[in-house]
């Protein structure tokens, strides 16, 4: 599988798979150096907020739901951040911009980085489409975390 990202002149970036397209803000993109698999189906990147990144997974099958899908996501984060995690902000509904119903919630997570602590914030968000059941999780350092969630939202909120 190849990730995919449309350029035309004056346009915004698109993130485009079978399962999801997303309109990307400016200073976002397609990263192309993480390569699909099973579930993962696409990475983006920001160089406007430094360090900032987000993972998408899509998720298919009879016994998916929001609860099974949302606790893959808890479990990734449980993996990915050892040192723990804390829920900054519960799930709230909001409608994409073609009509989906997406949970979000924002999470903080602690990692060694070399000597140091570092916290993390962590957008999350389960959205069903027509064709999958999406899981968008974000990164980015504590300290950008609310320009962060400002696009992850723009992003999310793009899902057709």
């Amino acid at each position: 599988m190849v990730l995919t990202s449309s350029y035309d002149a004056g346009a915004q970036e698109k993130f485009v798979h079978e399962n999801l397209s997303l309109t990307l803000p400016d200073g976002w993109s397609v990263n192309k150096a993480v390569a699909a698999a099973d579930t993962l189906i696409g990475a983006l990147k920001s160089e406007s907020i430094p360090g900032s990144s987000i993972l998408i997974y899509s998720y298919r099958g009879m016994r998916m739901n929001y609860r099974n899908v949302r606790a893959r996501g808890l479990l990734i984060l449980d993996s990915e951040f050892p040192k723990g995690q804390k829920q900054l902000k519960k799930p709230k509904t909001i409608r994409t911009d073609s009509g989906y119903k997406a949970q979000i919630e924002l999470w903080l997570g602690v990692i060694d980085a070399g000597s140091m602590t570092v916290a993390l914030q962590l957008p999350m968000a389960v959205v069903k489409t027509e064709k999958s059941y999406i899981l968008m999780i974000g990164y980015t350092p504590d300290a950008t975390g609310v320009k962060m969630e400002a696009d992850f939202i723009k992003i999310l909120k793009s899902a057709e």
